[in-house]
């Protein structure tokens, strides 16, 4: 059977599923350093959290942002509250800039068990503190954050009328251009990752079952030779694997990509994730049902243990 051929999660996959207990620290679903996710470890330390909504989504999606502060972030030049409103009010408040790191919308639940999206931004403390002691610059730091992530992420139309209306009047003055090198994330060591091009394979369309919407998965499934292949073995050995008590042996590196919020065809709240193999394991899935459902195995536990707050619904799993 092939995997584009495939058009739900048959009985035999279930039935496999079954028998294979993943440890959650099994090296099977860990994500092996490749050159697709390696970064430096920055901490960025923790400054507060604007609490908004989506305005673009029928279900008025919350937002928490967390602004985050780390000296590996370059501080802006410093300017006055005057020249700052100058700037603001000239045909080119572009010419100041503010280097900031704009993270990718997260997925995840909010303490009452309802979906929300989160996004971490980091700048400079120095500038964050500045942006404590004044409004002009609390107000500018807030546009900055708002537009940006709107320019970034223009499937997200965030709702700004939660600030008072000092902000409201700030925020119609100012026209930040969509490239304008204030929203422009900063390579910065939280960021930095060797540039990967995966080819790919298919998508696996599933829901989460630990949420009210029934919210729709898409798991595109990719490849590239700069994931480790795992050793070859045969289909009598993966079940003799498989059914034994200590299935991590058979190592398989596989890249488990973040939960990304989008919407789908129809407009609707989803979640995509891309995992990432070496194409002669993808090639085996795909001529052989064994590994086949061994991959998908790896796949939907690997999800549910780096991402625990995700629920997937492998009943209804279809490419």
């Amino acid at each position: 059977m092939q995997l584009n051929d495939l058009e739900g999660e048959d009985e035999e996959f279930q039935n496999f599923l079954k028998q294979v207990t993943l440890s959650k620290k099994s090296d099977e679903t860990k994500q092996t350093p490749t050159n697709n996710d390696e970064r430096l470890a920055i901490k960025p330390e923790p400054g507060c959290c604007l609490k908004t909504k989506r305005i673009d989504a029928e279900t008025n999606e919350k937002v928490f942002i967390n602004v985050c502060t780390s000296s590996q972030i370059n501080a802006p030049r410093e300017i006055t509250e005057e020249e700052l409103i100058e700037i603001v009010k000239s045909e080119d408040p572009g010419r100041y800039r503010v280097p900031i790191s704009l993270g990718e919308p997260v997925a995840d639940l909010d303490k009452h068990g309802q979906a929300c999206i989160i996004f971490t931004i980091i700048i400079h403390p120095d500038f964050y503190r500045r942006a404590e002691t004044s409004e002009t610059f609390r107000n500018f730091l807030l546009t900055l954050i708002y537009e940006g992530l709107e320019n970034k992420y223009p499937q997200f139309k965030l709702d700004t009328e939660g600030e008072d209306e000092e902000f409201q009047n700030f925020l119609k003055q100012v026209t930040l251009s969509k490239k304008s090198d204030e929203t422009k994330q900063t390579p910065t060591n939280n960021d930095e990752r060797l540039a990967i091009k995966p080819e790919p394979g298919c998508c696996l369309k599933t829901k989460r079952i630990d949420a009210e919407t029934n919210e729709k998965v898409f798991i595109n499934v990719c490849t590239s030779t700069q994931i480790n292949a795992p050793r070859e073995i045969t289909e009598e050995e993966l079940i003799e694997i498989v059914k034994s008590e200590d299935p991590g042996r058979y190592r398989v590196p596989i890249s488990l990509g973040e939960p990304v919020a989008d919407l789908d065809k129809h407009g609707q709240a989803c979640i995509i994730f891309t995992i990432i193999i070496h194409p002669d394991f993808y090639r085996r899935a795909e001529t052989s049902e064994t590994f086949r459902n061994f991959l998908l195995t790896l796949i939907y536990e690997g999800l549910e243990n780096k991402y625990p707050q995700f629920k997937l619904d492998t009943a209804c799993s279809d490419i």
